[in-house]
């Protein structure tokens, strides 16, 4: 019988380690106005060739943030699913719930690696509201899935988390085996990331990826956002009309033309916070644009080069004009002319016609934005959807912040850069593909999940009834492809997730 046992046994440990070599991970993106829930999967014999995203991104709406405040209730949306999910007034039990029924949907494996980084939104939640949000979603997954600590796991991320996680998706998705610059551009901040090639400084991070240390140059500039510099922008705008002697703004980062400040406020051409500058902090009448690119990045100059240092950004960083940060590192890279924008860059160059995922001069980039500058009117911008009047009105005033971040606050040296626009929803893949890459990070099952161990060490139990109890329980044991059921059973009559 021994001699039997022992050839099913081996045979069982080869089998099942065939079975349980794929293994799962989700990442969370917990952005203010949605959680996009990312799953991938990998072999961990070889994560870098076999690291894939299992399943399309769904955001599951409104943002964590929503919920700070207590007995918070809203109609909560998933991607793909019509109507509410949990009825009108939804809790954030039933948010989580929701979350989770979409992993059980999605065959997410138990024990898998869960990971939820929150970002703009829940950095203005206060410590305590945040601790119960982040105790709820441990408290619920964790039992589950594999939440090793449920401080580094669940968190909010920082502006650098940010930076350097969308630099490894952007390389990614590049797919180059030279590693390229990222820029980033958000509402509030800004991000340049880049492999240093220099001695390490406080803003140098060494990342482990793919078993090496790799020194990441990454800095956030909190205050230097689309929607930040704007309002800079336009109080400076105000300030200088209303030290005229007419009440009216004339700048050459608007769509050309003359509008009321009234009708454009009608016509919903500028957000809450622009419109409480224009008429409650200065009573401005008109707006004289003239859509001139080049002379819009002369006059935005000054909100880059003149801002004073105020306050700390959310890593605990003092802020300061970009000025302060010019003697960076030198790029480590065979191209160091070459980066990859995100963000925010993507989808402002969108309307251009500017191809995305091609590599541009950036004197064609400059040429495609000054074109569509100058395309732009008042009228045009009262034609568009409503929603978008507002980055409509102000399409010069953003293309010039692309303009005088590369040339005054990066001052790249422009003759040989060029600029690829890529368009990356999420930074997840990056915060995905270090964490399986890390072996240091990497929490997984031990060392008796390889066969050829189990195998050594179980030679000594040669009966066949033990061979068979392991072709039950080796596939549960060391396969984490078990699904979780059971307590999410009523969720298919309770939701509306198909």
């Amino acid at each position: 019988m021994g001699r039997i046992a022992l050839p099913i046994l081996f045979f069982l440990c080869l089998v099942a380690g065939a079975i349980c070599t794929t293994r799962y991970v989700v990442v969370v993106d917990g952005g203010s106005s949605g959680s996009k829930i990312n799953i991938f999967s990998y072999d961990p014999s070889n994560p870098r060739d076999t690291f894939k995203r299992s399943s399309p991104m769904v955001t599951l709406a409104p943002g964590l943030s929503f919920f700070a405040s207590p007995g918070a209730t809203a109609c909560i949306t998933l991607t793909g699913t019509a109507g509410c999910v949990a009825g009108p007034n939804g809790t954030f039990a039933d948010y989580l719930d929701a979350m989770a029924y979409y992993l059980v949907e999605q065959a997410f494996p138990v024990r898998s690696l869960f990971r939820l980084y929150a970002t703009a939104g829940m950095r203005g939640v206060e410590a305590a509201s945040a601790l119960g949000i982040y105790s709820s979603v441990y408290d619920r997954f964790s039992s589950t899935y594999s939440i090793d600590d449920p401080i580094s796991d669940v968190r909010t991320a920082s502006g650098t988390d940010e930076a350097l996680w969308g630099w490894i998706t952007a390389n990614l998705a590049f797919g180059a085996d030279n590693t390229l610059g990222t820029l980033d551009l958000g509402g509030a901040s800004t991000q340049i990331t880049y492999e240093s090639g220099g001695s390490n400084t406080s803003q140098t991070t060494s990342l482990q990826i793919e078993g090496e240390t790799v020194r990441v140059y990454a800095q956030s500039y909190l205050g230097f956002g689309l929607d930040s510099v704007q309002l800079t922008y336009l109080t400076m705008l105000a300030e200088r009309a209303a030290n005229s002697s007419t009440p009216n703004i004339t700048s050459p980062c608007y769509p050309s033309g003359t509008i009321s400040v009234a009708s454009a406020v009608a016509q919903g051409m500028f957000k809450p916070a622009a419109v409480s500058i224009l008429t409650k902090t200065f009573a401005i009448d008109y707006i004289i644009g003239e859509a001139d690119l080049d002379a819009c990045v002369r006059d935005f100059a000054p909100v880059i080069t003149s801002i004073a240092p105020y306050g700390t950004d959310a890593d605990g960083n003092q802020l300061r004009p970009f000025f302060a940060y010019s003697a960076r590192p030198p790029v480590a890279s065979r191209s160091p002319d070459a980066y990859l924008a995100i963000g925010g860059y993507s989808s402002l160059v969108a309307p251009t016609g500017l191809p995305a995922g091609t590599v541009l001069p950036y004197a064609s980039v400059v040429a495609a934005l000054g074109s569509s500058c100058s395309a732009s009117t008042w009228t045009s911008v009262a034609a568009g959807a409503s929603g978008v009047r507002p980055f409509l009105a102000r399409r010069c005033e953003d293309f010039a912040l692309i303009r005088t971040l590369v040339e005054v606050g990066y001052a790249f040296p422009t003759a040989n850069l060029t600029i690829d626009f890529l368009s990356l929803p999420t930074w997840a893949p990056g915060a995905a593909y270090q964490l399986v890459t890390s072996p240091r990070l990497i929490p997984g099952p031990s060392d008796s999940a390889y066969p050829f161990k189990v195998a050594t060490a179980v030679l000594g139990v040669a009966v066949a009834i033990m061979a068979i109890a392991l072709a039950v329980l080796i596939p549960m044991l060391l396969c984490p492809n078990a699904v979780a059921s059971g307590r999410y059973s009523k969720l298919k009559t309770s939701m509306r997730l198909r």
